[in-house]
């Protein structure tokens, strides 16, 4: 039992394990039947040899935009992208009228671990600070690459 190529119009279109009696019997439905060998469902035969698929790279797309940088990091890239310092940011802070909302933002500029791009605070300060999204993704994508 072979391991045999059924091929139409130079394309392998199937493979099957038969031996060479039950191959005589369905030849007439193929172009050729040839020995497979290692050529698979996809590869080409050109009459005398096989040639596997050519595989298009596959574009991943842009990278995705980080969700979570360190609170230093996030400083520095607002000074660095925006010109816009920590004392900026404490002000902002210090203009929002609900006291829990405030209260909030203090201890995630203060306290915070991290800072997430999907948060409420964060898009809460990102209105006061006159981001927009993109300034928000552009952020991100520059924060996680501080080093500090």
């Amino acid at each position: 039992m072979l391991t045999y190529a059924l091929i139409k119009e130079g394309a392998v279109v199937n493979t099957i394990v038969a031996d060479a009696d039950f191959v005589a019997t369905i030849a007439s439905e193929w172009d050729h039947i040839e020995p497979a060998g290692d050529a698979g469902i996809g590869w080409s035969w050109d009459g005398g040899t096989f040639t596997p698929p050519v595989v298009a790279p596959v574009d991943p797309g842009p990278p995705a935009v980080p969700q979570v940088c360190t609170p230093a990091q996030g400083l520095v890239a607002l000074f660095v992208l925006k010109q816009i310092t920590e004392d900026d940011v404490k002000a902002a802070i210090a203009g929002i009228s609900d006291p829990a909302a405030r209260y909030t933002a203090n201890i995630g500029l203060s306290r915070a671990t991290e800072w997430r791009r999907d948060s409420e605070t964060m898009q809460v300060m990102a209105t006061l600070l006159s981001l927009s999204e993109e300034d928000l993704d552009e952020l991100f994508t520059f924060a996680v690459t501080v080093n500090v």
